[in-house]
């Protein structure tokens, strides 16, 4: 994640937990208030969750590639769902804006669920 730098009016920083690294960055500097910093070290494919992307959803047109794009942007909103699974709302580099869902097994890892145009 690139170093952000913190704000002269704000000086609280972001504590991190199980799920992510602390991060010595201002909340200015991370989202919005109530966002989650996730760090994502990898992204789990299976025959799953690929084929609900790719066919049962094959309308949407949506690839596996740009999942990742938005799971691993520094500037997705990443919100914690309510059965625990992780919200992320961002654009792709070519100006695609997506909600995926993902599931996160470990710390780091995120197995995408589902993902649609916002």
């Amino acid at each position: 994640m690139p170093a952000a730098v913190p704000s002269s009016r704000c000086k609280q920083t972001f504590q991190g937990d199980a799920l992510g690294p602390t991060l010595d960055l201002c909340w200015e500097c991370i989202y919005i208030v109530h966002a989650v910093v996730y760090w994502v070290a990898r992204i789990i494919w299976d025959e799953r969750n690929r084929r609900h992307l790719l066919e049962d959803n094959a309308a949407r047109r949506i690839s596996p590639t740009e999942v990742e794009e938005v799971l691993q942007s520094p500037s997705s909103l990443r919100q914690r769902g309510r059965g625990g699974e992780l919200r992320v709302v961002g654009k792709t580099p070519s100006g695609r804006r997506l909600t995926v869902i993902a599931e996160r097994p470990a710390a780091g890892v995120l197995r995408p669920i589902t993902a649609w145009e916002t």
